[in-house]
């Protein structure tokens, strides 16, 4: 969290929503408050699905040694080394 605020200027959400604070105790704290909420979180998503198809969401992160791909950013894993990974998005209808 700590490159959020250096990320997001240098992104085209800067320009989509200009202004946003995003240090790492203003992200920490929301993100804490969101997971109080766990109960309340659910109740406002469940207002937006109807029927029965769904779509699952999946954001995650590679690590890649490889030096052949361009989109590998610096960041940590699970056990705080520092090394390059690929942002995905994963999309699953069910």
């Amino acid at each position: 969290m700590k490159n959020l605020q250096a990320y997001y200027a240098t992104s085209f959400l800067s320009e989509t929503l200009p202004g946003a604070h995003l240090s790492p105790k203003v992200v920490g704290d929301l993100l804490g408050d969101v997971g109080k909420e766990r109960e309340r979180t659910k109740t406002f998503l469940k207002q937006f699905i109807s029927g029965n198809d769904f779509l699952l969401i999946d954001l995650t992160h590679v690590f890649s040694l490889s030096g052949n791909i361009i989109s590998s950013v610096p960041g940590y894993n699970s056990k705080r080394e520092f090394l390059p990974h690929i942002h995905l998005i994963k999309e699953i209808a069910l």
